[in-house]
């Protein structure tokens, strides 16, 4: 805050604070590659990547968790009615109309969709959640040819110009070591 540096100081000193608070001073940065392409040659040139870890043997709940009733699986409509019922107030920074279309969309939508089969992505908007997805779609983009075909200087999205992994990464459902490790061996 104003030139001031948590945890730190200009000479050197912790990336954060006790309490959590993250540096963000520039002495932080320095000797930093300016771009993403030098950065990613330092990366790659110092540090290999390692495998992706094992799958564990056996997953078990926390404490307390095998006396919880499962309940109901809640309906589309029953979570986003809260959303429809603030009318009028902005949530995150969104006017309640905007909220409201959005919502009202994608009630239409899961009308509409029905059940595609299992398995099959119906849409190339629509991705099917999970990891052996996330795997299969891997799988298909390196096997099928398209890895090596695609251009990334293109940034094309269309076709199969793109590996689609980021929505499965960003929910974890495939990590970053699993897709070098099939890319680098197929």
């Amino acid at each position: 805050v104003g030139g001031d540096v948590v945890g730190g100081d200009d000479s050197g000193g912790s990336a954060s604070s006790p309490d959590g608070i993250v540096n963000v001073s520039s002495w932080r940065l320095a000797g930093m590659p300016r771009i993403m392409g030098d950065f990613r040659r330092a990366a790659r040139s110092s540090a290999p990547i390692r495998p992706p870890l094992p799958a564990p043997e056996r997953l078990s709940l926390p404490d307390g968790m095998d006396k919880l009733e499962a309940g109901e699986i809640p309906s589309l409509e029953s979570l986003l009615d809260p959303l429809l019922r603030h009318r009028g107030r902005p949530i995150l920074g969104m006017e309640g109309r905007t909220i409201e279309g959005v919502v009202r969309s994608a009630l239409r939508r899961a009308r509409t969709e029905g059940d595609e089969a299992d398995g099959e992505e119906c849409d190339a908007d629509i991705l099917r959640g999970g990891e052996s997805h996330a795997l299969k779609r891997l799988r298909d983009f390196i096997e099928g040819g398209h890895a090596a075909t695609a251009d990334r200087s293109l940034a094309d999205v269309s076709q199969n110009n793109s590996s689609r992994l980021s929505a499965y990464l960003a929910m974890g459902n495939i990590s970053p070591r699993t897709i070098h490790m099939a890319a680098a061996s197929g």
